[in-house]
């Protein structure tokens, strides 16, 4: 995918398949931007990476960095909602609730936003 194709959205994208997918598009010749918590950019990116905070399971987060993509003159063309997590994992009964909550946001609502 060249850069006159538009962008690559990735979220989670700091490590992981989310970082493994930012390199291998962007090494195809596409303009990544690598969206995660940390605004940390995949280990090794090439100059065609443009990393951006963003926690997917908060709908103002998400908001701006869009913006910023917009803003950056980009048109995206592939999303992927990479972005997820798995804790905690634990009995019913012992699970943090407001910590599983921000889980399932992540998990499930983020790709809504993101789309």
């Amino acid at each position: 995918m060249s850069e006159a194709d538009g962008a690559v959205v990735i979220t989670g994208a700091s490590r992981g398949i989310g970082a493994a997918a930012a390199i291998a598009f962007a090494r195809g010749g596409g303009r990544v931007f690598a969206l995660s918590r940390s605004g940390a950019p995949p280990a090794d990116a090439p100059a065609n990476v443009t990393a951006l905070a963003c926690d997917v399971a908060e709908p103002a987060s998400v908001g701006r960095a869009f913006e910023a993509i917009h803003a950056d003159g980009a048109h995206v063309r592939v999303l992927v909602n990479n972005a997820g997590a798995i804790e905690p994992i634990g009995k019913v009964g012992a699970v943090d609730v407001v910590a599983w909550a921000k889980v399932v946001r992540a998990n499930l609502e983020g790709a809504l936003y993101c789309i």
